[in-house]
């Protein structure tokens, strides 16, 4: 049995409800029930219907959660856990404010020990003292034990005449303002990058994780949701090239910041080996079971027609350094971005075996049966070549590249003229898709 669920069979048993409060540690909020703030802690306390309370928090938590619910059993996991700020009033200093003063009200900071309320006209929290102190009849306004709260509230409530104790959240006195600045502007600076926002969330989450306020306190909970998060959609050809191209297309063109990751195996793979529109020329699949006659459909050229789109091709066994930049690159984009993949698969019927789909990758760059580029939009912008032509000029045969593998040489044995005629045209096709992703380099790049 676990800790967790050891504590779990324990809470049944001892009709027990366990509440943390904001600042403990992760591994205690996720066993506890309710996760808040010291009062809104007591009135669960109050209202549950439990009779023992585990309290994982300071002292201060566990009176409060008493004096609402005198009828229950409150525990307190560490006895030693106090806040300093709790004691910083004396009733001493409160009955000379009293001597002083005729006409003045005690406000306690719930924040304070239940000896220090006792003493107290009234006890209020961060969101409710501002409207409480305006409804007080009293002129003087004696606010215990926090300093700096007491100068917020008397500037959002200048008719009351404030007497200031010295007590402060020794947390709050040391915090850096400009560090929590500095904090806040790194992660909204690099929040389209998930690179550096994970990096610039965590300053981000420790600059602010001890702030008495709500609102940090929320982010600090749900901090796991507050880090840029890398989206990537991952699919076959057979998918993005035919029967998903609707939906592929619209999220690029959306102008949204997700990735889509193509594995192109030219044929419908994980369904039997139908041919596709990714299917080249002459290859055999079903459907096509004389030789496909038509080229292979140009997504890349497709989705960089958007003009905003990243877009990168790739074969790792080619280039694994190109491979690796396209995906960083497409992560980093800010925007929507594709990566077409070649991928090797059984249905090719490679006859080096797929234990060698790396080499085979290595050959179809090397002839130019496939090509590595990289369009990335945002280089437009700072005055750069946004095309990279990653490819080599084609060289070595084509045509044996093409008898290496079943889907193509299965042609050769069945119809060896309409072969030679349909191998000519890929290998032309070829040539002429070098030629175009050459001009495209130009057209993309900066003037001189």
């Amino acid at each position: 049995m676990t800790v967790a669920e050891e504590i779990q069979k324990l809470k049944k048993e001892k009709d027990a409800i366990i509440l943390a409060q904001y600042y403990v540690r992760p591994e205690v909020q996720d066993v506890a029930d309710y996760i808040g703030d010291s009062f809104y802690l007591s009135k669960i306390a109050a209202s549950a219907k439990e009779k023992t309370i585990v309290f994982c928090g300071v002292g201060f938590m566990g009176e409060s959660a008493k004096i609402l619910s005198p009828d229950k059993t409150v525990l307190m996991p560490a006895m030693d856990a106090d806040c300093p700020m709790a004691h910083m009033a004396t009733e001493e200093g409160i009955r000379k404010v009293r001597e002083e003063y005729d006409d003045v009200a005690v406000v306690c900071y719930i924040n304070s020990t239940a000896a220090l309320k006792e003493l107290s006209d009234v006890c209020v929290t961060s969101a409710n003292a501002v409207k409480i102190v305006k409804a007080l009849p009293n002129k003087n306004i004696f606010f215990i034990p926090d300093r700096n709260l007491a100068h917020f509230i008397a500037e959002q409530v200048p008719e009351k005449n404030f007497i200031y104790n010295e007590g402060f959240c020794i947390v709050h006195e040391f915090m850096d303002p400009e560090e929590v600045k500095a904090a806040c502007k790194e992660y909204l600076d690099t929040f389209d990058c998930g690179a550096t926002n994970g990096t610039a969330t965590e300053k981000l989450v420790e600059a602010i994780k001890d702030a008495d306020c709500d609102v940090c306190r929320d982010i600090v909970k749900n901090k796991d949701f507050l880090a840029k998060k890398s989206q990537w959609i991952f699919g076959g050809d057979g998918w993005a090239y035919d029967i998903g191209f609707g939906g592929v297309d619209h999220i690029l063109a959306s102008g949204k910041d997700i990735n889509v990751m193509v594995f192109d195996t030219e044929v419908y793979s994980n369904t039997g080996g139908q041919s596709s529109k990714s299917t080249n020329i002459g290859a055999i699949a079903q459907f096509a079971a004389g030789g496909k006659d038509v080229k292979k459909k140009d997504l890349a050229s497709i989705a960089m027609s958007y003009g905003y789109v990243y877009v990168a091709q790739i074969a790792m066994g080619a280039d694994m350094n190109q491979c690796v930049k396209a995906i960083a690159e497409a992560e980093a984009y800010p925007g929507p971005s594709l990566i077409i993949a070649y991928a090797p698969c059984i249905n090719h019927g490679i006859k080096i075996g797929m234990s060698k789909a790396q080499t085979e990758e290595k050959n179809a760059v090397a002839v130019g049966y496939w090509n590595n580029f990289r369009y990335n939009p945002a280089l437009a912008a700072e005055g750069k070549n946004a095309f990279t032509l990653d490819s080599k000029a084609p060289s070595g045969d084509y045509k044996a590249f093409l008898n290496g593998e079943v889907r193509y040489n299965a042609l050769v044995r069945q119809d060896p003229e309409k072969a030679d005629r349909l191998f000519e045209k890929s290998e032309e096709n070829a040539k002429a898709r070098y030629a175009y992703l050459n001009k495209l380099v130009k057209l993309y790049g900066t003037e001189e």
